[in-house]
């Protein structure tokens, strides 16, 4: 339910403009990323309708019951009715932004009941009070917090929830980082063409910066904490919670250094950050490979095509003579390049051709030609074949016995 819970907040209501109700395709969590929403009559997103019956299927998971025992899961304000107990049972609360849930139950007579309160993961001081009393209860192995007693109309199990500020770090890199409040996930705000954040120092000093703003719950700032390239001046971090994030740009995850760390990678770092924003300043367009509104977006066609996942990338190829294809922006008046990332470490029979409205540009062959990582690979696109045109199509052409690809992560085509 922890993770039901997080999904709650941090996916299904991010996913939603808080203004004009828009939904977006897929939550973005790039470095910066923003968020890209629907139209209400232009774009209509396979997810954003086939998607919308979900949302009267979350109340399912809020409370359950077995036997006499009732089991709280969610604190989502709501109201449980129970026939054969003859109980009405009402949740009140503002949550995620308070710091608490009341229970209000109402009970045709006194009847023997077990309520079980799931104890959050992220919550180390719950408190439980029974009509304004505190209540000496621990969590079982199970999570719950078992309240066993005659309840009666007009009873209130008041529950605490006091939130934290925590970091966690990507699972392969302990230096990115990202911040929670409780179960709720922050982003800094990049409003204003801010710089991503770069910090340096320990977390649990980073922890100690950020202190809440007044009047905003959920919104914390941390008055020059964020280091710039080539700058002696520091900006202030500010975080607010994804799901309030709509149009401006942002970044859930950010680098965390030390002095000595940051002495060594500076260099590297601010090339990598530049080389990102020189190919995000000349991209066209840009597709992310194998997934499907992009592809479908793309005109994406085939045969003996196939799509998977490897090394936290999305992958397309075309297996035994086949063949995939998009439709790709391009400019009618200057001369533009395709961008294609694949994997260093490619094996077995893999020649395949690239083709431009069906001329052939490239003739492919993928091996260990960059062993155990990804690289990009720039192929110039003959000007006679965009000039005037808005867009061309882009087919990947396996030899016979051969595969197409892989094709990783995203293709681009790039402004030269």
């Amino acid at each position: 339910m922890d993770y039901y819970e997080r999904a709650l907040i941090n996916h299904i209501m991010a996913h939603q403009h808080p203004v004009t109700g828009m939904l977006m395709y897929k939550g973005f969590l790039d470095m910066p990323a923003q968020k890209h929403f629907c139209t209400p009559f232009d774009d209509f997103w396979c997810c954003t309708g086939t998607g919308m019956e979900n949302h009267a299927k979350y109340n399912q998971a809020i409370y359950d019951r077995a036997g006499d025992v009732l089991y709280v899961n969610l604190f989502i304000a709501s109201q449980a009715v129970w026939p054969e107990k003859g109980l009405r049972l009402r949740q009140v609360n503002d949550f995620p932004r308070s710091e608490g849930s009341r229970l209000e139950f109402a009970l045709d007579k006194p009847t023997s009941l077990e309520v079980c309160v799931r104890k959050p993961f992220w919550c180390s001081d719950m408190k439980i009070q029974l009509n304004g009393s505190p209540l000496n209860v621990v969590p079982e192995v199970s999570g719950y917090i078992r309240i066993k007693r005659t309840f009666a109309g007009g009873d209130v199990i008041q529950i605490d929830l006091p939130k934290t500020l925590r970091i966690e770090t990507m699972p392969d890199n302990p230096g990115r980082i990202a911040f929670f409040y409780g179960p709720v996930l922050l982003a800094a705000d990049l409003n204003g063409n801010l710089p991503l954040p770069i910090l340096m120092g320990k977390a649990e000093d980073l922890i100690d910066a950020l202190k809440p703003v007044d009047g905003r719950p959920l919104e914390f700032i941390a008055r020059g904490c964020v280091h710039v390239l080539d700058s002696e001046n520091r900006k202030d971090l500010t975080l607010r919670p994804l799901y309030e994030i709509a149009d401006q740009k942002y970044t859930v995850y950010m680098d965390l250094f030390t002095q000595e760390q940051w002495a060594k990678r500076k260099a590297e770092y601010q090339a990598q950050l530049e080389r990102q924003a020189e190919m995000e300043a000349r991209t066209v367009d840009v597709l992310r490979i194998g997934e499907m509104q992009p592809e479908r977006d793309h005109n994406q066609q085939g045969q003996n095509t196939r799509t998977g996942e490897y090394g936290g990338k999305r992958w397309r190829d075309a297996d035994n003579g086949g063949w995939f294809s998009f439709d790709m922006k391009v400019l009618p008046d200057a001369p533009v390049d395709l961008q294609v990332t694949y994997w260093g470490s490619e094996s077995g029979p893999r020649r395949f051709d690239i083709l431009i409205d069906g001329r052939k540009i490239a003739e492919q062959t993928l091996g260990h030609d960059k062993p155990n990582e990804f690289y990009d690979k720039i192929y110039p696109i003959p000007q006679e074949l965009t000039r005037g045109k808005q867009k061309v199509t882009v087919r990947f052409q396996a030899h016979p016995q051969h595969v197409a690809g892989g094709l990783f992560d995203q293709l681009r085509i790039l402004r030269r």
